[in-house]
């Protein structure tokens, strides 16, 4: 009980985190457009970052600090072949896909969407180091605590990032980066590969938005 009463432990920032993300979700359509897309990304970065500083939670486990580099480099550079292989793949066969962002997105539209990519992946990597450190704080039964940490994070944030799509395609867009950085990140523990290749996924393969339609980010149903 002690790991969810303290601002030292991680099952109380995972707490506030989930109610935050609840609410944020709860209230888009209640929001005016051009705040949807803040109060989503204070959800995303704001809890993060106070379990940071208060010590709730590891940057080791997080991924940010410490890191296995070798590990990194030998598992990412083929992790990152196989998502531009796949994606080129997806591409060219159409499968349904919406056309790509070939001539109609400008630079900062693609730094925006690679850094909506990167919010979203910190929260996903606080998630995943979160529930790893509980476990290890709370001396969880099982083994690997880091294998069910992963997934479980997996499962707590995959409704939300469901709700947060405005079609079928992004569904299943999220869907395969939610699992790909979650092997990703098992195996290596690095935020930063998670991030590019969460943010590759995306750029490749989401579409472009549109010129007209408000300055958010098509990683949200705000448009």
């Amino acid at each position: 009980m002690a790991a969810f009463l303290s601002f030292h432990a991680p099952g109380f920032w995972l707490v506030v985190s989930l109610l935050c993300m609840l609410a944020a979700v709860a209230a888009q359509p209640f929001l005016p457009q051009r705040w949807r897309g803040g109060v989503i990304l204070a959800a995303w970065l704001v809890v993060p970052y106070l379990a940071l500083i208060s010590g709730g939670v590891s940057p080791r486990l997080l991924g940010l600090r410490y890191l296995d580099w070798a590990t990194t480099f030998r598992l990412g550079a083929g992790m990152l072949l196989a998502v531009v292989i796949l994606a080129g793949v997806v591409r060219l066969v159409g499968s349904g896909a919406p056309s790509g962002r070939a001539g109609r997105s400008s630079g900062w539209s693609l730094v925006r969407d690679f850094g909506w990519s990167g919010a979203e992946e910190l929260n996903w990597c606080f998630w995943r180091g979160g529930l790893w450190e509980l476990f290890l704080v709370a001396g969880a039964p099982f083994g690997l605590p880091a294998y069910w940490a992963v997934w479980l994070a997996a499962a707590v944030n995959l409704p939300f990032a469901l709700a947060l799509q405005p079609n079928g395609w992004l569904r299943i867009l999220k869907v395969a980066a939610l699992a790909v950085t979650s092997v990703v990140f098992f195996y290596t523990g690095n935020f930063w590969l998670c991030w590019l290749i969460h943010g590759v996924l995306w750029l490749l393969l989401a579409p472009a938005p549109v010129r007209d339609e408000a300055p958010v980010s098509p990683h949200t149903a705000l448009r």
